[in-house]
């Protein structure tokens, strides 16, 4: 698939034009399509390429995929969240949470069983919360 660009002057212009196509006086209204006619010609275009250009830039692009979380930024969603912990998952995320801030995220080890369980609540919290 060809790329197809306006170069930004004539995009202006074409922008500004295209607002004029909802005038209610008939005759700015075909003035400005023959106006943006006129644009697109001398960009070496036609209202083909027009709407080719804005076909595909309504397109939404394809959802980029979710990073996960650090560390720090899932026990900061649990924390944010607290409403839906228990009072020990509370306690664990509030422990976890001055840890962080006395060592930092490159030097916070957590041992393997913390790190399930912080996964099991972020994603208990995730379900509940979404």
């Amino acid at each position: 698939m060809n790329a197809i660009t306006l170069a930004s002057s004539a995009a202006c212009r074409v922008g500004q034009l295209i607002r004029l196509l909802a005038s209610d006086k008939d005759g700015e209204v075909v003035a400005a399509a023959n106006a943006i006619r006129r644009t697109l010609c001398t960009a070496g275009m036609d209202m083909h390429c027009l709407a080719t250009i804005i076909e595909r830039g309504l397109q939404r692009p394809p959802p980029l995929p979710p990073r996960p979380f650090t560390i720090a930024e899932t026990i900061a969603y649990c924390a944010e969240r607290d409403g839906a912990l228990s009072n020990r998952e509370k306690q664990f995320i509030f422990d976890l949470e001055g840890q962080l801030l006395r060592f930092g995220e490159a030097d916070l080890e957590l041992s393997d069983k913390q790190r399930g369980w912080l996964a099991a609540i972020f994603t208990n919290v995730r379900n509940l919360t979404s």
